[in-house]
């Protein structure tokens, strides 16, 4: 009985911690989709997901967008980079110290194998 009581104290304990921690990578998640999607053409869509340690955002241009950034590379991470900038310290705060934020574009569903990493404020 003793057990059983110390294994439900120690439980109770961990789970507010848990879902804390689960809280922040998903808030992380929501607020680069909200500093992103205004910047983009209305047409266009945005999603993000946590990699490891990564906070990754994919940008998808309609088809045809797509296909002309693809061809123009240069153009594409300029584009990456401008959005890059528009994130704030905020964001940065909730992604933690030891994760970080890159934006991929997405062509027909697909990743075009082409990830910018986003500069922390602060670092070179």
């Amino acid at each position: 009985m003793r057990r059983e009581a110390i294994l439900l104290i120690a439980i109770a304990g961990i789970a507010p911690h848990t879902a804390a921690a689960q809280a922040q990578p998903d808030a992380a998640k929501a607020e680069l989709v909200r500093q992103i999607e205004p910047h983009l053409p209305s047409n266009w869509s945005f999603r993000a997901t946590w990699r490891e340690a990564k906070l990754v955002g994919y940008v998808s241009p309609t088809t045809q967008e797509a296909f002309d950034l693809l061809y123009e590379p240069e153009r594409q991470k300029q584009l990456l980079s401008e959005l890059c900038e528009k994130l704030t310290p905020a964001l940065w705060e909730l992604v933690g110290a030891d994760a970080s934020i890159a934006l991929e574009p997405v062509i027909g569903g697909k990743s075009a194998d082409v990830r910018l990493d986003c500069k922390r404020p602060g670092r070179a």
